[in-house]
């Protein structure tokens, strides 16, 4: 009597955390390729599997990242590659993905949200990372008093994805507090016409902020909402400056300086990567169509409830970083012993082992200069 072979499934063989290059040839037995074809993939495969290792990457299918993606593209850009090979690579990738979502391996095909070539500015902003997102929201909470104003203005760039003109524009009754969001009607703010309407939720310490920040200034209803360094209600090129600001204190220079539009696509690509839907990421960034504030808010209901959900999510992601450092810090020091000691509060073997557990609170600690190694 034969003995009868066990063939695996091919979900039994791949997971999200199998070589993209594993995952092409598992799915060959299901695709009519020619050798040509196959050999084209291969070299498409290979080469997105090269950038990613250079990044200090696995080439897994976990790591189909969109801001990972842009990335390469960028780069095979500036290495003057042509469009229509970049998209092929693209395709290639997509292909490859589209399969193992369809079969349920990875819960998205990131391939298939990016632009080719993407963008046309001379400078590229960064799409910046959770942990450079969390630099950013610590620096919002720890500016000195006289610039203490520009806080709900960087939290409303790292949140709500709106351009710059959107945001200089942004009055104090565009936010409506019962209801916890930003309604922005751009017909009558004259500024991006293909769009009547924009709804944005707002996660809840922003919206606290929001209050404080109105009745701390004094803030009537068709006043300006959002302050610049100046501390004057934000004009042309406010936000401009003050992204460079954020940039030069955070030594974030040349090609790695953010911008305005920087944290738009941060936002978006987040999202995307936290399985986010496609159609609620749009919501968000404006292209909607409805004038009629209640009947938008009922049609629209169930993505809204998403998007401030899933950035409340965000939110107590950037601020429990924040909270931990001041709880460490309040717990190990009085502020009579941080006045008295200059440098070094905090062991080395203490920071070594921060470093392991929970690295973010003690790169801060470092920063701060509550700590050295």
């Amino acid at each position: 009597m034969e003995k009868t072979q066990t063939v695996r499934s091919i979900e039994e063989q791949i997971t999200s955390q199998s070589s993209i290059r594993e995952a092409l040839e598992a799915m060959t037995d299901y695709k009519c390729w020619s050798e040509s074809t196959l050999a084209g993939y291969r070299n498409d495969v290979s080469h997105f599997e090269a950038f990613l290792y250079d990044l200090q990457h696995e080439p897994l299918l976990s790591n189909g990242k969109l801001h990972l993606i842009q990335k390469w593209i960028k780069q095979q850009r500036e290495q003057g590659v042509s469009r229509t090979t970049i998209k092929r690579r693209t395709a290639s990738l997509s292909s490859v993905f589209s399969f193992y979502r369809d079969v349920g391996v990875v819960d998205k095909n990131c391939f298939k949200a990016v632009e080719i070539p993407p963008g046309n500015q001379e400078h590229h902003s960064p799409i910046l990372e959770m942990e450079q997102l969390k630099q950013v929201y610590r620096y919002a909470d720890n500016l000195s008093k006289d610039v203490r104003h520009v806080s709900p203005t960087i939290k409303m760039l790292i949140f709500t994805g709106l351009r710059n003109e959107a945001l200089t524009k942004l009055k104090v009754k565009h936010i409506r507090f019962d209801k916890e969001l930003i309604w922005l009607n751009y017909d009558r703010l004259t500024i991006n016409s293909k769009h009547k309407v924009q709804i944005i939720p707002l996660p809840p310490r922003l919206l606290q902020e929001l209050k404080r920040h109105v009745q701390e200034n004094d803030l009537q209803a068709d006043d300006k909402l959002l302050f610049g360094l100046a501390g004057l209600p934000l004009a042309d090129k406010a936000i401009n400056r003050l992204t460079n600001r954020i940039s030069e204190d955070l030594h974030w220079l040349g090609e790695n300086r953010i911008t305005p539009h920087g944290f738009r696509a941060t936002i978006s690509t987040i999202l995307s990567e936290r399985g986010v839907d496609l159609s609620a990421i749009k919501f968000l960034l404006g292209h909607s169509e409805q004038d009629n504030l209640h009947f938008y808010i009922r049609r629209f209901g169930r993505v809204t409830h998403l998007l401030r959900r899933e950035l409340t999510r965000i939110e107590e992601d950037l601020y429990q970083t924040e909270s931990q450092i001041h709880s460490l810090s309040e717990y190990q020091f009085s502020e009579k012993k941080v006045e008295e000691t200059p440098k070094s509060l905090i062991s080395r073997d203490t920071i070594l082992k921060l470093l392991e557990t929970k690295p973010e609170i003690a790169i801060a600690l470092l920063e701060k200069g509550l700590a050295r190694l």
